[in-house]
């Protein structure tokens, strides 16, 4: 009852045999709620929301940048001697 509030508020905990490392972020899922959650700093789990793609697949156009590497509207010549 109580690991299930502490859920509704974002505080969930582990299934400690079950963790993973995803390269970036220890992932497992929460022992109350079944939902996929992440360690956000030393006994902090809060829940997962994995990154959304963009691009064709998602639906959307893929954003280009010039030549440059920025994607903006001046001129692609400006600043590039600084590199």
């Amino acid at each position: 009852m109580f690991n299930r509030l502490l859920c509704l508020l974002n505080r969930h905990r582990p299934d400690r045999n079950r963790v993973k490392w995803d390269g970036k972020d220890y992932i497992a899922a929460c022992r109350s709620c079944g939902r996929p959650i992440r360690r956000v700093r030393h006994k902090l789990w809060q829940e997962h929301i994995p990154a959304r793609t963009t691009g064709l697949a998602a639906g959307g156009a893929l954003a280009t940048a010039p030549c440059g590497g920025r994607a903006s509207s001046e001129p692609s010549h400006l600043g590039h001697d600084l590199y």
